[in-house]
């Protein structure tokens, strides 16, 4: 397995287990657990999607919103088992763990998924911190594994060139910028990731968002349709 994904599965399971979530319960508006009002909008646009896959769904905050706002069968997984259970306790706490099949997964689980299984599909900051050829595959999976016509929505950090990092005090190897000896961003542009969901899926909108505390957003927000 490839050393950057080990230690940044490590570096995120350890980040799960005390993330300081369950202090949002609970909370009248589900909505509010999103990090941004136009990520939570997006979300509500699966409620009539029949089947949906949550995937790195950390603490489970999308499935909750996902859930509550429509979507009946959601499967929600990632390879940390500290989020597994916060999304298993987030599910229970908001009552609707009757929509959400959580499961930690390996590395490669979406090899095993059979094809046109899902008609929607979203995931947050997955891609843009995983080592590039791990990323141009799980695009490649998640293609394969979504029906034709599913809705499919990206999220990613912003975009900061590499010179700019390395002199902000991160260490810069290509396009791979670690923080400590764990990789945290893969930085490629807008029209880079365009370019590796061409073939797969028709981009229909690109939105920007920030985060709580942010100035400006800067955060990108991909709306996708499968071909």
């Amino acid at each position: 397995m490839n050393k950057d994904y080990e230690t940044l599965a490590a570096f995120w399971d350890a980040a799960f287990q005390d993330d300081g979530f369950e202090q949002a319960f609970p909370l009248e508006n589900p909505e509010e657990l999103a990090p941004s009002p136009k990520l939570a909008e997006a979300l509500k646009g699966f409620r009539d999607c029949k089947r949906v896959l949550d995937y790195g769904c950390g603490n489970g905050w999308a499935s909750i919103i996902m859930a509550r706002s429509g979507a009946k069968d959601i499967t929600s997984v990632d390879v940390s088992p500290n989020a597994i259970t916060l999304l298993q306790k987030t599910a229970t706490a908001f009552s609707c763990a009757d929509r959400i099949e959580g499961e930690v997964i390996s590395p490669d689980w979406l090899c095993g998924v059979e094809s046109d299984t899902f008609d929607g599909l979203f995931s947050s900051n997955v891609l843009d911190v995983v080592p590039l050829e791990m990323a141009e595959k799980i695009i490649e999976e998640c293609a394969r594994v979504c029906k034709s016509g599913a809705r499919v929505v990206f999220s990613f950090n912003f975009y900061m060139d590499p010179e700019t990092m390395a002199k902000r005090g991160f260490e810069v190897r290509g396009r791979n910028v670690y923080s400590q000896g764990v990789l945290r961003l893969v930085a490629l542009q807008d029209d880079e990731w365009k370019q590796r969901f061409d073939g797969h899926f028709v981009v229909e909108s690109l939105d920007y968002f920030a985060w709580p505390g942010e100035a400006k957003e800067t955060r990108r927000l991909f709306v996708l349709r499968k071909v």
